[in-house]
């Protein structure tokens, strides 16, 4: 079996959320770093959020997606294994 691409999206508000379902349903590992610890908190919850939105049309399997993302406050951590890096942080 194929190693799966590793995501790392530096980033964690809702674009950064969204690029993480995106990549997570094109079967990427996915990390959403960001600095701020609430603001990971916020995505943990809208991520939830969204999963189960698209699930419930039927556009996703929300406990695939949700276990293919996980979030991290260290950067460096982030970047470990990491094949592409999408940036979405405020300019």
């Amino acid at each position: 079996m194929a190693k799966r691409m590793m995501v790392t999206v530096l980033g964690s508000g809702s674009i950064g959320t969204a690029f993480a379902i995106l990549f997570a349903r094109a079967g990427c590992k996915v990390k959403i770093w960001d600095k701020f610890p609430e603001a990971l908190e916020r995505s943990q919850k809208e991520l939830a959020e969204k999963a189960s939105s698209l699930a419930n049309h039927k556009l996703v399997d929300s406990s695939q997606i949700l276990g293919l993302i996980e979030f991290e406050s260290n950067l460096e951590n982030s970047l470990a294994e990491t094949n592409f890096v999408q940036e979405a942080v405020p300019e």
